[in-house]
């Protein structure tokens, strides 16, 4: 369909896939966003915690959180379904590996791989050495 479309644009400048509505009540608006928007809140689920992060992600500004006192900007991360009943504060991290740590959410876990504090892009298990921290 894609090739399609390329192809009748090329030969008719004026194509077009589909035309807006001119009705108001069909109209999509999209307002702007405020950096303060990306901050996570662990107490959401894992999915709409990773969705946050995939929306705010590279080459917007980054869905972020606090680490002790810095800010920490969470640029890769996964669900993560390990099977195991827990009972954390929401952004408790669970699990500590060199790759990746696994962070306690509202519902179901988050398994972040890549963060950023002070301007370096790490594994966040570089910065965070005790299941004793908190995201928040």
């Amino acid at each position: 369909l894609m090739v399609d479309a390329v192809n009748r644009l090329g030969s008719d400048p004026l194509y077009v896939l589909q035309r807006q509505s001119k009705d108001s009540k069909d109209a999509v608006r999209c307002y702007p966003r405020r950096p303060e928007d990306g901050r996570i809140d662990w107490r959401r689920s894992s999915l709409e915690v990773l969705r946050l992060v995939n929306a705010c992600n590279r080459p917007y500004a980054g869905a972020f959180c606090q680490l002790d006192d810095e800010r920490a900007v969470i640029w890769d991360a996964e669900l993560l379904d390990d099977g195991e009943i827990f009972c954390a504060v929401p952004g408790q991290v669970t699990r500590i590996t060199q790759g990746y740590v696994d962070v306690a959410c509202g519902s179901g876990k988050l398994r972040v791989k890549e963060i950023e504090i002070d301007g370096q892009v790490m594994t966040p298990a570089d910065r965070i050495a005790s299941l004793r921290m908190r995201l928040a």
